[in-house]
C-alpha cells in the first residue's frame, strides 16, 4: 500500500538525518503530519482487503513480544 511505503520512507528518511536519536519522536510527528484521502473506515477496509490479498504478510517484530 502507497500509504504506508510513503510513511515508511518519512520516517526513514527523518531517522537517518537524526543520527538515529529519538525514534519516537520522529515516528509520531510523521504519523502527525500524515495526509490521506480516506476516511478512517476507508483505509481500515484498504487495509483488510491488502492483507486479504496478500499470500505473505509481512513478519511482525516485537522486541518484548507484547501482542
Amino acid at each position: 500500500m502507497k500509504l504506508f511505503t510513503d510513511l515508511a520512507e518519512a520516517v526513514e528518511k527523518s531517522w537517518n538525518k537524526s543520527d538515529f536519536n529519538s525514534f519516537t519522536s520522529i515516528a509520531t510527528e510523521t504519523l502527525q503530519k500524515l495526509k490521506y484521502e480516506e476516511s478512517i473506515e476507508q483505509l481500515n477496509k484498504s487495509v483488510q482487503d491488502w492483507m486479504l490479498a496478500s499470500k505473505e504478510l509481512p513478519k511482525q517484530i516485537s522486541v518484548h513480544n507484547s501482542f
